[in-house]
């Protein structure tokens, strides 16, 4: 009898080592969120350098997101056909994640959203050659997704105007003329368009905040309504129409929604 070749130790542990790096590499989870496995070939951003690592780290604790940048062949395969790939990302996590038990509620708001026990998650690709993972409620994430009639809409909107238009008040502000007045004095006391520019935008973020709490009933979240307001032109000129009064008393907030949502 012939006996069979042996392979020496330190092979069989290179071959070993073969197959079970790949496997490390394309098999691990997503920082910070435990059971969601990475996409192969997209690697962690700690990768790109220790200052965007930190500021990673940073944006995953705060903020509960966290990008993953494609390595180099999964960028030559978004350059030769972005959308396909696209496609090809988020079809791996609708199987992955409805094997893992996540129910999957739909794309929406630039985003595909999961929900599990209590818990949701966005996954999208906010920019090329990233892969960005977001932690939300399973309240959040559904309502990212959901619906409104267009009774329920003009129904929404004009409690919309009446919340931005609060923030707006907070700030002694009621009229274009008062607000015109408040940029002037930024300016005036400054001496630059810095200030100015963030106050606005500090208010925009208060709106943002305001309507969102007001939609919570509704079950939509204020991104979700803005993205519903496109198909929604019509409803909205007809409540312009009859509701002139409303808006007269609600210059800010209604110029603020709009302004937001275009």
């Amino acid at each position: 009898m012939i006996a069979s070749p042996r392979l020496p130790v330190t092979v069989l542990a290179v071959l070993l080592l073969a197959c079970f790096l790949p496997c490390l590499a394309e098999g691990g989870e997503v920082k910070g969120f435990p059971g969601i496995p990475t996409y192969p070939g997209a690697e962690h951003p700690e990768g790109t350098g220790t200052d965007y690592q930190e500021y990673s780290d940073q944006m995953l604790e705060k903020e509960g997101w966290i990008w993953y940048a494609f390595g180099e062949k999964l960028s030559e395969e978004w350059d030769n056909d972005a959308p396909a790939l696209s496609q090809k990302i988020m079809q791996y996590y609708k199987t992955q994640l409805d094997d893992r038990g996540w129910e999957y509620v739909g794309d929406c708001v630039g985003s595909h959203h999961w929900v599990k026990d209590g818990e949701g998650i966005a996954i999208d690709i906010p920019a090329d050659y990233d892969i960005q993972y977001k932690h939300m409620s399973a309240e959040d994430a559904r309502a990212s997704c959901g619906e409104l009639t267009d009774e329920k809409f003009a129904e929404a909107f004009p409690l919309c105007i009446d919340a931005a238009q609060s923030v707006y008040a907070k700030h002694d502000m009621s009229t274009m003329e008062d607000f015109e007045q408040k940029m002037a004095e930024l300016m005036t006391a400054e001496g630059d368009m810095e200030a100015m520019e963030a106050f606005n935008n500090n208010l925009q973020e208060e709106v943002k905040n305001a309507v969102g709490n007001t939609l919570k009933p509704y079950g939509v979240t204020f991104e979700r309504l803005a993205e519903l307001f496109s198909n929604r032109q019509d409803v909205l000129r007809d409540w312009v129409e009859s509701n002139q009064e409303k808006m007269e008393q609600n210059p800010l907030g209604f110029l603020a929604l709009i302004g937001i949502f275009e």
